[in-house]
């Protein structure tokens, strides 16, 4: 399907392009301690904001 090409192409330029920011953004969170507030019931606004921290990569992807 060429529309689905041209939008995974349009993703594959935008990462390729911005590679080495989110890269940066990813390494400047590498070893730190995130509170979550708990283990199994953990909060989940905390909880997406630790485990996806590089606006740039999140910006990317949600243009799908």
């Amino acid at each position: 399907n060429l529309a689905l090409k041209a939008r995974f192409t349009q993703l594959a330029q935008s990462l390729t392009e911005q590679e080495s920011q989110i890269v940066a953004e990813l390494g400047a969170v590498q070893g730190q301690h995130v509170d979550i507030d708990g283990y199994y019931l953990t909060n989940p606004e905390k909880t997406s904001q630790a485990m996806r921290p590089s606006q740039t990569l999140n910006f990317a992807i949600a243009s799908l």
